[in-house]
């Protein structure tokens, strides 16, 4: 009996080390193992919780599994240094005849009982990276390595680490969507049109990614002629594509047009060049705290977005392109006067123009006419009078100096670049983010410095 058992229980340990591992295709077995890998470990029970009278339980090892993962989960020294001490292991009869070949269990009383409460710590922890391993274990089984080259045994080419993709037509695309709208900002087209064409290319690019997601035979058309600017993670998933389109028609629609576009810049540029400078110097920076950034995300390519996204205000505001090709709802930054927080329309002069128009810096001429034309002569009124009060202060905020522009805006970049939103794509995020937070930036001047200003007429008068 006891040969029997032995060889019974000796057998599912010698599969799983079986070097070759077979990948399941059913999408419920791939699925239930990772939410058991990430299924939060129970904690482990202390002494004082076990009921008196009660037998500790016995694990059974496996000599073989033992063998391959000694230094499964195990810190190579405890707590301060210390050695962490081994289990004990006792004989014990399986039939109470004191046979012998049985094989050791373990006590979990001897890793206990008369213990530190440091080694007892660092036990849980030993025996917590012995179940993940574990958990990994069946992943990799049913889900597969994931890599070539990552099973044991391999050799050759399988087993070289591969190199790292820079994705150079993929960041050529990205980074030319800021020349485009930049030379769109600057010959004065209107950015409603550019809007309405942008949601029609939209819906077509949707359509296609559902087709795509279907269809077999339509996906290896649809890469083998855009596959070039997908990543390997977006072939099984919604395209960057739609991402950066969301984020794109939400920025030129919902903020004035001098930010819409420094934001899209951003997303253009500021993302290239974190993504660039993080691959070559990540190794030499810390990586940033994480939450609230991405773990993924170092210093290195913070300070990039940050540069990139100074260099992207100091330029489109500082250089004059702005004022340059003003348009009809105003800039939300000169070098005169502050313009959101001080003169802008809306409440608290935050340049809101209802949801059809989003922010401005000045009330839209056509909002404007169709409101005394119409039965809006009430809302119309109410907004004349809110910037006949602005215009009077026109003069007297200063403006916000350029280089605070420039590092706000920066710091604004390189915080949205680095953030973790649950994996949301920072292709829909970045833009948004970099926007809200330009016009905050600017708001908050206008704020403070109205606010000042009237503190010092206030006293001279």
């Amino acid at each position: 009996m006891n040969g029997s058992s032995s060889s019974s229980s000796a057998q599912p340990s010698s599969s799983r080390l079986a070097p070759n591992r077979t990948r399941s295709g059913s999408l419920s077995e791939k699925g239930a193992a990772v939410l058991r890998a990430l299924q939060r470990a129970p904690e482990d029970e202390s002494p004082e919780d076990t009921p008196p009278g009660a037998l500790t339980p016995h694990l059974e090892v496996d000599t073989k599994v033992e063998a391959a993962d000694d230094d499964a989960g195990y810190a190579p020294e405890g707590l301060d240094g210390v050695s962490p001490r081994p289990l004990a292991q006792h004989q014990h009869p399986r039939n109470g005849n004191g046979g012998a070949g049985d094989l050791a269990d373990v006590s979990r009383a001897g890793s206990i009982v008369g213990l530190s409460e440091e080694q007892k710590l660092q036990g849980r922890a030993n025996r917590e990276g012995l179940r993940r391993r574990g958990e990994a274990k069946e992943v990799e089984k049913i889900v597969g390595s994931g890599r070539p080259g990552a099973r044991r045994g391999g050799s050759g080419s399988e087993g070289k680490k591969s190199k790292k993709s820079w994705e150079i037509p993929r960041k050529i695309f990205h980074s030319s969507i800021g020349f485009l709208v930049l030379y769109l900002y600057l010959a004065h087209h209107n950015l409603g049109a550019v809007v309405r064409g942008l949601s029609i290319f939209l819906g077509i690019v949707i359509t296609a990614d559902i087709i795509r997601l279907n269809n077999d035979d339509f996906e290896r058309i649809y890469e083998k002629v855009l596959g070039f600017l997908m990543r390997e993670s977006e072939k099984d998933k919604v395209n960057g594509v739609v991402w950066y389109l969301i984020g794109v028609i939400f920025s030129l629609h919902f903020y004035p047009a001098d930010i819409a576009c420094v934001s899209i810049m951003i997303l253009s540029w500021a993302d290239t060049a974190a993504s660039v400078f993080g691959r070559l110097l990540g190794r030499y920076t810390p990586p940033l705290p994480s939450p609230p950034f991405a773990a993924r995300k170092s210093l290195s390519g913070f300070l990039a977005a940050w540069i990139a996204g100074g260099c992207v205000a100091l330029l489109f505001w500082g250089g004059g392109i702005a004022m340059k090709a003003e348009r009809f709802d105003g800039a939300s930054w000169n070098s005169h006067h502050a313009v959101l927080g001080a003169s802008a329309p809306g409440w608290a002069h935050s340049g809101w123009c209802g949801w059809s128009w989003g922010f401005r810096g000045r009330m839209p001429t056509e909002l404007a006419d169709n409101a005394k034309s119409g039965p809006l002569n009430a809302a119309w009124d109410a907004a004349s009078r809110v910037v006949a009060s602005a215009a009077s202060s026109v003069n007297g905020v200063p403006a916000m100096p350029l280089p605070l522009v420039a590092l706000g805006a920066g710091l604004v970049a390189a915080v949205a670049e680095g953030l973790e939103l649950g994996g949301l794509d920072d292709n829909l995020s970045l833009p948004i983010l970099s926007g809200f937070g330009i016009w905050a930036w600017l708001w908050v001047w206008g704020q403070a410095a109205g606010a000042f200003v009237g503190a010092q007429r206030s006293v001279l008068a």
